[in-house]
């Protein structure tokens, strides 16, 4: 799993287009500058390109257009929803704080779903630290960030032994059998997650939430903008995803 997570690292447009110009900066000490200039200047070409709107957009608007939100009448006839956790941070921190962006959207989808239901619904939590060192700690503030805002606990369950999306839907198959449910995840995530539940013969109906793409350009979305290129790693990260899974799953 940790060289995984360094392999997707580096492909990240963010640390590929640093490397590339730190690779430049060596070769100017080395006196070789005309290697220096051409790194530098692709380097920094690259991280232009992959910190607008625009480009980062076309990134991760092929994953977010897959899936729409399902209609009232689909969510009405399902009892089960499954929510896959997207980070956090530090847990001594106020809950809305400690969970990632992408976790409290994902939790605000889930619960408007829950209040839309009049609570006749199981929403089944999923995932933990995937790199092991927090076990369990994202789903016990996500557990208690739901019950905060009025979910009752026995409509809550807990799997958190998944450290990725392949093994969420290994584990929950014990939990859903034939079952149809609800998919809710971040809108670039669903790609990956329905392919991956499918695969282990699971009835996935895709809830999309957390959605990045813009779409509404001005002049100010051609100046760089971290936000932009952290888009882009997201988009790269699941491209990555999707290719390693077909590859060796």
């Amino acid at each position: 799993m940790f060289f995984l997570k360094l392999i997707q690292s580096i492909i990240f447009p963010s640390v590929f287009s640093f490397l590339l110009i730190l690779s430049g900066l060596i070769f100017i000490f080395l006196k070789k500058k005309g290697v220096a200039k051409v790194l530098i200047t692709i380097g920094t070409f690259f991280l232009y390109i992959f910190s607008i709107t625009p480009s980062s957009d076309i990134f991760i608007l092929p994953l977010e257009n897959q899936y729409k939100i399902p209609g009232e009448k689909t969510i009405h006839s399902i009892d089960k929803l499954v929510l896959l956790l997207g980070g956090f941070g530090n847990e001594n921190l106020p809950t809305s704080s400690a969970l990632s962006n992408s976790t409290l959207k994902r939790v605000i989808e889930g619960v408007l779903v829950y209040f839309s239901k009049d609570g006749e619904i199981k929403i089944i939590i999923s995932g933990t630290d995937p790199l092991g060192f927090y076990p369990g700690k994202e789903a016990a503030l996500t557990l208690k960030l739901m019950k905060d805002l009025g979910i009752k606990k026995e409509d809550i369950i807990l799997e958190i032994e998944s450290k990725n999306t392949y093994q969420s839907a290994k584990n929950l198959k014990k939990i859903l059998a034939n079952d149809k449910f609800l998919l809710l995840t971040s809108a670039y995530h669903l790609p990956r997650s329905m392919e991956i539940f499918k695969k282990q013969g699971l009835k996935p109906i895709a809830y999309p939430s957390d959605f990045q793409f813009q779409g509404c350009w001005s002049i100010l979305d051609f100046f760089p903008n971290p936000k932009n290129l952290k888009k882009s790693n997201i988009a790269f990260h699941e491209y990555f995803g999707i290719l390693f899974y077909r590859l060796f799953y």
